[in-house]
């Protein structure tokens, strides 16, 4: 007991302090209580930065996805469409190449032929020297006709690499789509915890309204308007539950029990 407000013979009026009890290990619970609120209502705060953090990556992930898969189709059109032009580019290099193979093949022979000739003087040396001439340009013509060859085949198969490589490009929205669903996670993850926190204050709240009804019972009010007959205990004492700490009298209700001698019963009055 810490507080006794009254002694014996004094008037009290109903509502009125009669006594405090200890309150410090309830205090302790209150601020704990008070401590646990402000954590969980800061846990709420962070859950919604965090959320509000994961949704704005799931936006930007959602745009990268489109936009990489536009891209993507855009890169391998452009890539076949330039296979296509150098597979053109090769297989007409290659009709050059037979055809100048097949020029310097009659060149060759009508080479011989005049070289035949001139042996018999059947044509003039200067024929000869025209015909052999007109050989050694087709054998020219072939050789550069497969430089051609060469150099298409080349730029066939950087097109082709370009093109596998705009092809393997299409596996980036699907990384895109991987890294949007881990996010996804962590907004559901984010969502939870802010749920918990929410409920973490209600129910702590509950407990600091609890504690605060035990600390109003710790104020021993006076009951009733009257006077006080008995003061059982005095303040530093240790109490319990059901002890009586003070008696009152309402002397509006007073009552007297009494034997009276039947002689004198005609003479009592209130």
């Amino acid at each position: 007991v810490n507080l006794i407000a009254h002694r014996e013979g004094e008037a009290v009026n109903k509502g009125e302090l009669l006594a405090q009890l200890s309150d410090e290990d309830i205090q302790a619970q209150l601020r704990g209580a008070q401590a646990r609120i402000l954590m969980a209502k800061e846990r709420t705060r962070s859950a919604d930065d965090k959320i509000e953090l994961v949704q704005s990556q799931i936006g930007e992930s959602e745009l990268k996805i489109t936009q990489s898969k536009e891209d993507s189709v855009g890169r391998i059109s452009q890539m076949e469409s330039m296979v296509a032009m150098n597979n053109a580019r090769l297989t007409q290099a290659r009709s050059e190449l037979l055809q100048a193979k097949a020029d310097a093949h009659l060149a060759q022979i009508r080479k011989d032929r005049y070289e035949f000739l001139v042996s018999k003087e059947a044509v003039t040396k200067d024929e000869a020297d025209q015909v052999a001439t007109a050989s050694e340009t087709a054998r020219a013509l072939v050789s550069a006709k497969e430089a051609n060859v060469v150099a298409a085949q080349r730029e066939m198969r950087a097109a082709e690499g370009q093109l596998g490589q705009a092809r393997s490009s299409r596996l980036s929205p699907r990384i895109e789509s991987a890294q949007k669903n881990s996010l996804e996670k962590q907004l559901a993850q984010a969502e939870h915890e802010k749920n918990q926190s929410e409920h973490d204050v209600q129910s702590t709240e509950a407990e600091r309204d609890q504690t605060l009804a035990n600390i109003a019972y710790l104020k021993i009010l006076s009951p009733i308007s009257g006077v006080v007959t008995a003061r059982t205990v005095e303040p530093g004492a240790v109490v319990v539950p059901g002890q009586t700490l003070m008696s009152l009298l309402d002397l509006s209700k007073v009552y007297l029990r009494a034997y009276v001698p039947e002689g004198d019963i005609g003479r009592v009055r209130i």
